[in-house]
């Protein structure tokens, strides 16, 4: 847009226009999931399981478990009974997904399964009430007030982050269950999506 001169009349309306277009509220934000080796996602239970859902029931809708396997490492197993329906666990995919949502564990063993996301080939997922508890594998933090790119300490704030419930994980897991690959994905391809939606 070319303005004429400082003392036209529209050039208020255009100063509103570009105020108003400068920020787009609501819009989806995609987190870059193929260069990063762990997420963290910080609050309480009932919040940060249901986002752990979402991330993971997004990942198995988007990869076929023939390159995708997704493992699950709980205190409370009843939560995560719904993921047993997903074909993506047990299977032999190249690349690893691993919810890590045990608060029993101790920290030398939730290091040992964090540090397996500094493999090319596995991300972790981590679940906790204290963002200074999460393994330094994570490369972002999910904590519903923002997102922190733990790496750059850059922070996007305020984000609203997406979260499935327990009913409808279980709905969409089992609808996954009968799904069978017409032709296995070759373990050349790029197995963990490009994106997820947050």
């Amino acid at each position: 847009i070319e303005r004429t001169s400082a003392g036209d009349a529209s050039e208020d309306a255009l100063d509103e226009v570009e105020r108003l277009a400068s920020v787009v509220d609501d819009a989806p934000l995609s987190l870059e999931i193929a260069d990063v080796s762990g997420i963290a996602v910080v609050g309480t239970p009932a919040w940060r399981a249901a986002v752990a859902r979402w991330l993971v029931l997004q990942m198995a809708t988007e990869v076929p478990p023939s390159l995708l396997t997704i493992e699950v490492r709980s205190d409370d197993p009843d939560s995560w009974d719904w993921t047993k329906w997903l074909p993506h666990r047990g299977s032999v995919g190249p690349v690893h997904v691993v919810v890590i949502d045990d608060d029993a564990l101790d920290p030398a063993a939730v290091a040992r399964l964090a540090a397996r996301g500094a493999q090319p080939d596995t991300l972790v997922v981590w679940l906790g009430d204290d963002r200074s508890a999460a393994p330094s594998s994570c490369d972002v933090v999910l904590d519903g007030s923002g997102l922190l790119f733990a790496g750059t300490g850059q922070v996007v704030a305020p984000v609203e982050v997406d979260s499935v419930d327990i009913v409808l994980a279980d709905r969409w897991a089992r609808a996954l269950a009968p799904l069978v690959e017409a032709v296995p994905a070759g373990r050349g391809a790029r197995a963990v999506p490009a994106a997820v939606g947050i």
